[in-house]
């Protein structure tokens, strides 16, 4: 929760005490108004600036706070001024078939996100902060991802967590992940948001994000279009001449699970899956353990997994291989942290630009060089979704399971993920038991298979 700036324009004194020490202390009533953030925080709703309100301070007998005095709120007096009732949401959908897009201040930060839910996972999107992905959490409530809000690079950037979009300005991750999107009209069941941005000039940028039934995951799609300058503005002589630069990227903050040093990362590549470690020590300052590299030997495949080597709880991220640059993977404070860069492209005058990717959260995973197979269970517990990721076109994938009652057999269906790989998903339903269940699925030369092995 951020804390704010207020101004005292009223001061009373209810009361006089002597602490244990000794000392008198004074019990101050104060009628304060709401002047905005701390320096260098982040920004606030609008409607919360000049807000009165009153709270209690005590202070020592020779000190005290006068009227007109500028004073800093503490976390639960801000979060009062931000938010002072809790936004309700109705619940979340059990059905097999059930898709929702709610809006509510979920985190009680004063602005309203959008919540996409279905029966695996809930999403929630936050239009004020670049429209990111703040949250995947699965049908125990587990969070995939972190929720650090850490200030970096000299206090000029906040590290919020979650997937973030970025367009690098010289090494920077440029203003967009700050950026408030406008919410534009959608279809059912997705939310979509559009922006100009200040930096780069003249680009504008519009999201979309959606989930669908028996998907546990959500898919965003980026269109970045380029509207050119003026001749005169530009100073050239020719229209094609007109193009900018667009270097995109996703930054996303895996979420902790247990100890630090068990997270890791399985990276596709030409040889099969690299296995990425990262081993931070119990003790220490923090930058002697921060550890960074490159992982650009892990693109041909177009997804990366990041579990717990021993709980499981997989995170699959898809996006497009060809168009992937490389992806570097550190050990961060509050968790793994992955930047996946995409390659620089030119946009002329009135062109456009797509990116996809898609996040899907999961109990269980298995991956190849060339295929990634992942396994999530529904809020009920009696549904299984089964979904399978592959680099080439594939018309029909079946997928046998061996259950408690028996084998079952399950014809997966194809899912859009719009330049992002091929994705198909299935759900099993009526299952009973699934504290012993394992899957098998063959898709070309590669078998792949994964294991539920509690309840």
């Amino acid at each position: 929760m951020q804390q704010l700036v207020a101004t005292v324009i009223r001061r009373t004194e209810t009361g006089r005490r002597t602490t244990s020490t000794g000392l008198s202390a004074r019990r101050l009533s104060l009628r304060v108004r709401v002047e905005g953030p701390v320096e260098k925080a982040l920004a606030v709703p609008d409607r919360v600036k000049g807000r009165e309100m009153t709270i209690v301070r005590e202070v020592p007998g020779r000190w005290g706070i006068r009227r007109g005095d500028t004073i800093v709120l503490s976390r639960k007096e801000s979060a009062r001024a931000l938010c002072p009732r809790r936004a309700s949401l109705p619940e979340l959908p059990s059905g097999a078939d059930a898709v929702r897009l709610d809006t509510g201040d979920i985190d009680r930060d004063g602005f309203e996100e959008d919540r996409l839910s279905n029966a695996f996972v809930e999403a929630v999107l936050k239009p004020h902060r670049g429209a990111r992905l703040a949250s995947l959490r699965d049908c125990g409530g587990v969070d995939r991802f972190a929720q650090p809000f850490e200030h970096i690079m000299a206090g000029k950037y906040v590290l919020l967590g979650g997937a973030e979009d970025l367009i690098f300005e010289s090494g920077s991750p440029g203003k967009l992940w700050n950026a408030a999107l406008e919410r534009e009209q959608g279809g059912a069941g997705e939310a979509v948001y559009g922006t100009k941005l200040k930096s780069p000039a003249h680009v504008r940028l519009r999201k979309r994000a959606w989930t669908e039934p028996g998907l546990p995951g959500v898919i965003t799609e980026v269109r970045i279009r380029y509207d050119g300058t003026s001749n005169d503005e530009a100073g050239r002589e020719s229209a094609d001449e007109d193009r900018t630069a667009i270097s995109y990227g996703i930054r996303l903050s895996t979420a902790v699970t247990g100890t630090a040093s068990r997270n890791v990362f399985d990276v596709p590549g030409p040889g099969g899956v690299k296995v990425v470690r990262y081993v931070r020590p119990p003790h220490g300052r923090r930058w002697r353990w921060r550890d960074w590299r490159d992982e650009s030997f892990g693109l041909r495949g177009g997804f990366l997994i990041s579990r717990h080597e021993v709980l499981g709880r997989p995170l699959m991220v898809l996006f497009s291989a060809r168009r992937a640059l490389c992806v570097g993977i550190r050990n961060d404070l509050p968790g793994p942290e992955v930047v996946l860069r995409h390659r620089t492209v030119r946009l002329r005058a009135d062109a456009e630009r797509p990116w996809g990717a898609a996040f899907l959260s999961g109990d269980a995973s298995c991956a190849s060089g060339k295929s990634a197979l992942l396994l999530s269970r529904d809020r009920t517990g009696t549904r299984l979704a089964v979904s399978v990721r592959t680099a080439r076109r594939v018309e029909r994938i079946r997928a046998s399971l061996l259950t408690a009652g028996g084998r079952r057999r399950l014809t997966l269906r194809p899912v859009e993920v719009p330049y992002a790989g091929h994705l198909h998903t299935g759900v099993l339903e009526d299952l009973d038991a699934m504290r012993r269940l394992a899957c098998r699925v063959r898709v070309a030369d590669d078998v792949l298979r994964a294991a539920l092995e509690d309840a």
